[in-house]
């Protein structure tokens, strides 16, 4: 087996990747968005008294996985290249966490 085909999800049938995927991406982004918030390129969407506070992982997880909502992605709004990441983030979550779903579900069989 080549080194490729470790960091693929091989077509689908090898969901497991995806989910290793996923916690590699969430790592990586928390310290993304930890580097943006301190840069000062997220911002708060309310009043400081109803903000809750800014939590690197948890905002990393929230713009990953589309199926939970941790409160972080509507409470800071993204500026400049943290808004591009934040996006690349959500588009990879969707990819991936479908891939888990359908790999868990059984929706992609060899036959």
């Amino acid at each position: 087996m080549n080194w490729l085909a470790y960091l693929t999800v091989g077509y689908g049938y090898r969901t497991g990747l995806a989910g290793v995927w996923l916690a590699i991406l969430a790592g990586f982004g928390s310290q993304v968005f930890n580097y943006a918030h301190q840069m000062g390129l997220l911002t708060p969407a309310r009043d400081k008294a109803q903000q809750p506070p800014f939590h690197a992982v948890e905002y990393a997880l929230d713009v990953l996985l589309p199926i939970i909502s941790l409160g972080q992605e509507s409470a800071w709004i993204p500026h400049g290249w943290a808004a591009r990441w934040t996006y690349g983030f959500i588009l990879a979550g969707w990819v991936l966490t479908t891939a888990v779903v359908a790999g868990l579900t059984g929706v992609l069989k060899r036959d």
